[in-house]
């Protein structure tokens, strides 16, 4: 079974930003994150879901170790 993109135009994905930071979110996969702090929002349905919560963190695949973010 072939695992689908969410849909998500350019011009509405350069308009998000993280609620949280305020800083430009990435696609990823079927999320929106912020790289940076390595928060990332869900995509369910083609909605992006931009709840901000402090527990809400990205996969760890792409963020670096040690980048001196704190992680509380």
């Amino acid at each position: 079974m072939k695992e689908e993109t969410p849909f998500i135009s350019e011009r509405l994905l350069k308009l998000l930003r993280c609620p949280m930071t305020g800083v430009e979110l990435e696609l990823e996969g079927d999320s929106l994150v912020n790289e940076k702090f390595g928060v990332s929002y869900p995509i369910v349905d083609g909605i992006p879901i931009m709840l901000a919560s402090p527990k809400r963190r990205a996969r760890k695949s792409k963020r670096k170790q040690g980048s001196g973010v704190d992680s509380r």
